[in-house]
């Protein structure tokens, strides 16, 4: 139940430092994901994989082989990192300044509020009305909540607009629609 004196609503103006906060946590939230993993080890040992079929058919046998395969499981790990990292943390950003540079809209302030059912975003460009149940993941660290409406289109709902009551309660709403 709502306590009496807790407002659920806000206004919310997102930044760009906002957007990168939330890419972030959606990001990292995959990279810990089973079947990311999976996928990413299946990459891996395809590379290494290949490179031994060619080390072989150049001719490296025995400790030889052996060398090259871990030097490029090595390489291959850290290439497949170094990546990760790149797209995550430096070409991201660099997409979101373009955005904000561009969208005037997307900064606009916003009014939000939620109650058991649903959450909604008023903005001057645009508004949403969901039902938490067709959230299909709900993420959130200190920075932000993320309300995943598809696996790539979310709504970012920045803390730092809050309340510890109104962070408490959205916590306890959206805790059995997690993963």
């Amino acid at each position: 139940m709502q306590p009496t004196d807790l407002v659920r609503s806000a206004v919310i103006e997102l930044t760009p430092r906002d957007f990168r906060l939330a890419h972030r946590l959606r990001a990292l939230s995959g990279y810990r994901r089973g079947k990311t993993l999976i996928r990413l080890l299946l990459v891996w040992l395809f590379a290494i994989a290949v490179f031994g079929v060619s080390d072989y058919l150049d001719g490296a046998r025995g400790a030889r082989l052996l060398n090259g395969l871990l030097h490029a499981a090595a390489i291959y790990g850290l290439l497949m990192v170094g990546v990760l990292l790149l797209m995550s943390f430096v070409l991201t950003p660099l997409v979101i300044r373009r955005r904000f540079r561009q969208d005037k809209l997307v900064g606009l302030p916003a009014q939000v509020s939620w109650n058991e059912k649903r959450y909604k975003v008023v903005a001057p460009n645009a508004q949403s009305d969901v039902q938490w149940t067709d959230y299909n993941k709900i993420l959130s660290d200190r920075h932000s909540f993320l309300f995943f409406v598809s696996d790539y289109s979310f709504q970012i709902l920045p803390t730092r607009f809050l309340t510890e009551a109104q962070i408490a309660d959205i916590d306890r709403i959206t805790a059995r629609f997690r993963d």
